[in-house]
Protein backbone atom coordinates (compact mmCIF):
# COMPACT_ATOMS: atom_id res chain seq x y z
CA UNK A 1 0.00 0.00 0.00
CA UNK A 2 1.07 3.99 -0.33
CA UNK A 3 0.64 5.85 2.58
CA UNK A 4 0.83 9.58 2.39
CA UNK A 5 1.40 11.73 6.23
CA UNK A 6 0.46 15.22 6.56
CA UNK A 7 2.23 16.98 8.98
CA UNK A 8 0.51 20.12 10.42
CA UNK A 9 1.62 23.23 11.98
CA UNK A 10 -0.66 26.10 13.96
CA UNK A 11 -0.02 29.82 13.39
CA UNK A 12 2.25 30.72 16.27
CA UNK A 13 5.86 30.61 14.33
CA UNK A 14 5.32 31.80 10.78
CA UNK A 15 9.00 31.35 10.06
CA UNK A 16 9.36 27.71 11.40
CA UNK A 17 5.87 25.99 10.60
CA UNK A 18 7.15 24.58 7.44
CA UNK A 19 10.25 23.36 9.30
CA UNK A 20 8.27 22.33 12.03
CA UNK A 21 5.45 20.49 9.86
CA UNK A 22 7.86 18.23 7.32
CA UNK A 23 9.50 17.38 10.73
CA UNK A 24 6.62 16.04 12.24
CA UNK A 25 5.64 14.38 9.23
CA UNK A 26 9.27 12.62 8.63
CA UNK A 27 8.81 11.29 11.87
CA UNK A 28 6.28 9.67 11.71
CA UNK A 29 7.02 8.17 8.42
CA UNK A 30 9.91 6.72 9.55
CA UNK A 31 8.71 5.35 12.57
CA UNK A 32 5.61 2.72 9.71
CA UNK A 33 8.43 2.75 7.41
CA UNK A 34 10.52 0.88 10.81
CA UNK A 35 7.52 -1.26 11.38
CA UNK A 36 7.03 -2.82 7.89
CA UNK A 37 5.31 0.10 5.56
CA UNK A 38 7.53 0.61 2.62
CA UNK A 39 6.12 3.01 0.50
CA UNK A 40 5.50 6.45 2.96
CA UNK A 41 5.37 9.63 1.47
CA UNK A 42 5.53 12.35 4.34
CA UNK A 43 4.59 16.42 3.60
CA UNK A 44 4.66 19.00 5.40
CA UNK A 45 1.42 21.24 5.30
CA UNK A 46 2.97 24.35 7.30
CA UNK A 47 -0.54 25.74 8.74
CA UNK A 48 -2.28 25.81 5.65
CA UNK A 49 -5.17 23.55 6.77
CA UNK A 50 -5.93 24.36 9.94
CA UNK A 51 -9.09 22.33 11.51
CA UNK A 52 -9.94 24.89 14.23
CA UNK A 53 -9.00 28.62 14.57
CA UNK A 54 -6.37 30.04 16.50
CA UNK A 55 -7.37 31.58 18.44
CA UNK A 56 -6.79 29.39 22.21
CA UNK A 57 -4.27 27.51 22.89
CA UNK A 58 -6.28 24.44 22.78
CA UNK A 59 -7.38 25.06 19.00
CA UNK A 60 -3.45 25.87 18.35
CA UNK A 61 -2.97 22.53 19.86
CA UNK A 62 -5.37 20.96 17.80
CA UNK A 63 -3.89 22.19 14.44
CA UNK A 64 -0.71 20.86 15.49
CA UNK A 65 -1.45 17.54 14.12
CA UNK A 66 -0.49 14.06 11.48
CA UNK A 67 -3.00 13.39 9.12
CA UNK A 68 -2.29 9.77 7.42
CA UNK A 69 -4.05 8.82 4.12
CA UNK A 70 -3.87 5.56 2.59
CA UNK A 71 -3.76 6.23 -1.34
CA UNK A 72 -3.24 3.32 -2.96
CA UNK A 73 -2.13 -0.50 -3.47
Amino acid sequence: IQIEVLGHADDAEQRINPRISEQRAMAVAKYLREHGFANVKATGRDNLMPIAPNNTEANRARNRRIDIMVVGK
